[in-house]
C-alpha cells in the first residue's frame, strides 16, 4: 500500500485595498458594508474554485457579505484551505471607512426678544440667553457635536455677544468629530430699546427787554441756548415747545411775562424726556 499526502500548503494573493463611506449602504449609522472582493489562490493539488477562504477581523471570522466595517481602517486577514486542510500564510487586505455624512440640525434654538437694558442700563445692546441646538449625527454623540454661531458671517461667542437694537438673525451649524458640518439653521434676536434720554443739564432761565432784538415792538428774540442730554442709543433730536406748539428757539418772539419753554428731547426708538 502506497499512500500519498499533500502536505504543501496553498500560495494566496488578497484582494485590492478598499475605501467606503458610512452611507454606501444607507445613511443614519456609523458603519457600512464593504465588497472585499476574493483572494486567488494556487496549490498544487487543488485547482480554482475549490479553495476555502476565511476572512478574520482581530482575530475573529467574519462573513465578508454582511461585516459592518466602522470608520477608520480595518485589516481583514485572510488565509486559504486546500482541499487536504493545509492553510496558506496569511494576507491583509485594510478597508478605510469615511464618515461623510452630516450631522441634522432637528430644533434650532427659538427665537428671542430682549430690551437694552437687560444686562444694565446706559448702552445700545445686551447679553441674550440663545439656547442651543439640538442635533443628531450618524457617528458623533449630541454631547459631542461643535455648534457654531454665526452674525453676518462671523462667529460669536454667544454668551457675550451683544446684540444691537433691531433684529439680528443668528445662523446656527453643527460639526461632527471628523468635520462634516450641517445645513443652517437660524434664529432670531430682537432687541428692543426702552430706555429714555436723560436731560442732564437744562437751559439756565433767561430775562430780556423788549428792545433787546430793536426798538418798536413789544417783543424780542431770546438765545434761549440749549439742553445737555445723553441717550444709551443716541439723541436723535431736541426741540422746543411752549404749551403744545413747536417753536425756532432762534426765531421765536417772546412777549412781555413769563414764558415757560419746556425742552423735549428724542431718540431713535421715540421714547422722550422733557
Amino acid at each position: 500500500t502506497v499512500t500519498i499526502t499533500d502536505n504543501i500548503a496553498p500560495t494566496i494573493s488578497c484582494p485590492s485595498n478598499k475605501t467606503a463611506f458610512t452611507n454606501d449602504d444607507g445613511t443614519g449609522n456609523c458603519t457600512t458594508t464593504v465588497s472585499l472582493g476574493t483572494p486567488i489562490a494556487t496549490d498544487n493539488c487543488t485547482t480554482t474554485g475549490n479553495f476555502t477562504f476565511i476572512a478574520k477581523v482581530s482575530g475573529i471570522t467574519i462573513n465578508p457579505t454582511t461585516y459592518l466595517f466602522g470608520i477608520g481602517s480595518t485589516t481583514v486577514v485572510w488565509t486559504a484551505l486546500d482541499q487536504s486542510g493545509n492553510t496558506s500564510a496569511p494576507c491583509n487586505q485594510i478597508v478605510t471607512v469615511t464618515d461623510n455624512e452630516s450631522p441634522i440640525i432637528t430644533t434650532c434654538p427659538a427665537n428671542k426678544t430682549a430690551n437694552t437694558n437687560s444686562d444694565g442700563t446706559g448702552n445700545c445692546t445686551t447679553t441674550v440667553s440663545l439656547g442651543t441646538p439640538i442635533a443628531t449625527d450618524n457617528c458623533t454623540a449630541s454631547g459631542s457635536l461643535i455648534y457654531i454661531a454665526k452674525v453676518s458671517g462671523i462667529t460669536i461667542n454667544p454668551a457675550t455677544y451683544l446684540f444691537g437694537s433691531g433684529t439680528t438673525t443668528v445662523v446656527w451649524t453643527a460639526t461632527d468629530q471628523v468635520g462634516n458640518v450641517s445645513a443652517p439653521c437660524n434664529q432670531t434676536v430682537t432687541i428692543t430699546d426702552n430706555e429714555n434720554p436723560i436731560i442732564t443739564l437744562c437751559p439756565a432761565n433767561k430775562t430780556a427787554n423788549t428792545n433787546a432784538n430793536g426798538s418798536g415792538d413789544c417783543s424780542t428774540t431770546v438765545n434761549l441756548g440749549s439742553p445737555t442730554a445723553t441717550d444709551n442709543c443716541g439723541v436723535t433730536s431736541i426741540i422746543a415747545k411752549i404749551g403744545s406748539t413747536v417753536i425756532n428757539p432762534a426765531t421765536h418772539l417772546f412777549t412781555t411775562g413769563s414764558t415757560t419753554v419746556t425742552w423735549v428731547v428724542s431718540d431713535n426708538a421715540g421714547l422722550t424726556a422733557t
